[in-house]
């Protein structure tokens, strides 16, 4: 059974290319921060591998990298300067 592929519009998305067979995690966090130093607004990440254990890594790495990017507080414990 063949996959339906995907279409992804390069005017909506900020496409990364993760080979993780070359590059790291760290090599995918720094991706995506220069994204966002970019202003995307949606990124889509693109695995190079048909390994779903690489696919898993990938939702790790942005899993950490959203919670260290978004952080949430009470209004009662935020002082705004």
């Amino acid at each position: 059974m063949q996959q339906k592929k995907f279409t992804l519009d390069i005017n909506s998305y900020h496409i990364i290319r993760w080979d993780p067979k070359v590059q790291g995690e760290d090599d995918l966090r720094k991706m995506l921060a220069d994204s966002l130093k970019k202003g995307a607004k949606r990124v889509a990440i693109i695995v190079k591998s048909d390994d779903v254990d690489y696919m898993v890594k990938a939702r790790e790495v942005i899993a950490g990298f959203i919670a260290q990017t978004i952080v949430i507080f009470k209004e009662k414990e935020v002082e705004i300067a």
